[in-house]
């Protein structure tokens, strides 16, 4: 294969031209070339060219590295793209890349930056030791004035083609991380080992089930989104951090999607959630369904965090009744995050999509798995910050969380089995609670070494 230019978390075909220019106020990179072949289609073209505009728009830093020559790997900053798509039957598609150079990884140090607080909560957790972040894997020169406890968990290595590849990660916690900032240095290529990423693309036949009940997902054709701009496909949605991956369904009669958490060597114990409003219908597990994933907005994307805005509604005929959702992901998290809104106030209904048939386990502010001998050993969790008192409550027996008003905040995640049955620092129930209630918010800026 030809060597090709990598622009954050985009691959290109070899530039036939590399222009580096310095100034008294800095330097800047341009490429171009041609991206062409009997292996790169017009919805390949397509794709990257967005993304590069994405990348223009949103004015992320990001690394870029040259199979090439190395000498010109570093940070840079997208300014303008273009490519040209009329002269596909004449020999490919003309691209021209416009960067600020910042600088290689010896000039550019990192800065986390944090913020957020306590969430309100009706559990009586006003403090806890689990503020928590994770640097990109592979750092090094790690400062933070607070000294945080260092802990580690396995993630898959999304950066990489091999099966099974993974990364370790640093897990910073403490009770006063969010006192100071933390700053580091990471090279070109660790830089997306261990960040959030979400990607859309095309199902094989959507998800396919499996004489077990288990489904079939081909990712093969899903593309990495980079910036804000994304192709409105909600039921060809992924998010994920190598610890945690959501995959929203492709159903067009239930608001579902499906959790996993990494272990050893791959994602393992999917569980399918659902919204509903109203009671259970019955004997049946859930109430009115929402309809399926109608839009999907990306919020943020960061590499240490990202968020994506789902839509659907309640009514198939009048096609009204909104549900609009937030699902936010950090790095190095085992739980996801969930801000849900319906349109009127009424019982709102968060639950598994079908009952396992074994009571929900109940813990303070949240239940977990119930079953004694759990799939892969690893148990989820379901929580939020509100009780009864503020009219939410827990079904053990349906393994649902339900509220009656308009808004609901929860967290599902995992508590992940080592191969003794143990649970490893940070990684129960309480302590995923924790990293969830006490809330960082993190900012990563780049700042010069």
């Amino acid at each position: 294969m030809a060597n090709q230019v990598h622009v954050g978390q985009l691959s290109i075909t070899s530039p036939s031209g590399i222009t580096f220019n310095s100034t008294d106020g800095g330097r800047d990179l341009q490429i171009q070339g041609s991206i062409g072949g009997t292996a790169v289609t017009m919805d390949h073209i397509k794709y990257i060219r967005d993304e590069l505009v994405s990348l223009a728009a949103y004015g992320l830093v990001v690394p870029f590295r040259y199979d090439g020559d190395s000498s010109y790997d570093g940070y840079v900053r997208v300014q303008s793209s273009s490519i040209n798509t009329t002269r596909y039957t004449l020999g490919g598609f003309k691209y021209n890349i416009q960067f600020e150079y910042l600088g290689r990884s010896g000039e550019i140090q990192f800065e986390s930056r944090f913020t957020g607080a306590v969430l309100d909560n009706d559990h009586s957790v006003s403090s806890t030791t689990n503020q928590f972040h994770c640097p990109p894997s592979n750092h090094y020169n790690y400062y933070h004035a607070g000294q945080p406890v260092d802990g580690t968990r396995l993630a898959k290595d999304l950066t990489s083609s091999s099966t099974g590849a993974t990364t370790t990660l640093r897990l910073k916690t403490d009770s006063n991380l969010r006192d100071f900032n933390a700053t580091y240095h990471v090279e070109p290529s660790d830089y997306y080992k261990g960040a959030c990423r979400i990607s859309t693309g095309t199902y094989y036949d959507g998800f396919s089930r499996n004489a077990d009940g288990s489904k079939t997902f081909d990712d093969t054709a899903l593309e990495v989104r980079c910036g804000l701009f994304s192709k409105n496909k909600p039921t060809d949605l992924v998010l994920e951090n190598g610890l945690v991956k959501i995959e929203f369904e492709n159903s067009t009669t239930q608001a579902l999607f499906t959790t996993y958490i990494f272990d050893v060597s791959d994602y393992q114990t999917s569980k399918e959630w659902a919204f509903s409003r109203g009671a259970p219908n019955g004997s049946d597990q859930l109430g009115d369904n929402y309809q399926g994933w109608r839009t999907m907005q990306i919020i943020k994307n960061h590499p240490e965090c990202a968020t994506v805005r789902l839509t659907s509604y309640l009514n198939s005929d009048s096609k009204d009744g909104r549900l609009v959702v937030d699902f936010t992901l950090r790095r190095g998290a085992h739980h996801v995050s969930i801000v849900a809104n319906q349109h009127t106030a009424s019982r709102f209904n968060l639950s598994l999509a079908t009952a396992s048939g074994t009571n929900a386990s109940t813990g303070t502010g949240y239940i977990i798995d119930g079953s004694s001998s759990p799939e892969d050993g690893n148990k989820w969790i379901l929580g939020s910050p509100d009780s009864a008192s503020s009219s939410l409550n827990f079904d053990v027996a349906r393994e649902m969380m339900y509220k009656s008003g308009s808004q609901m905040k929860a967290f599902i995640g995992y508590e992940l089995a080592q191969e003794d049955g143990s649970i490893n620092d940070s990684d129960d129930a309480v302590d995923i609670r924790d990293q969830y209630f006490d809330n960082v918010y993190e900012y990563q800026k780049l700042i010069k070494a």
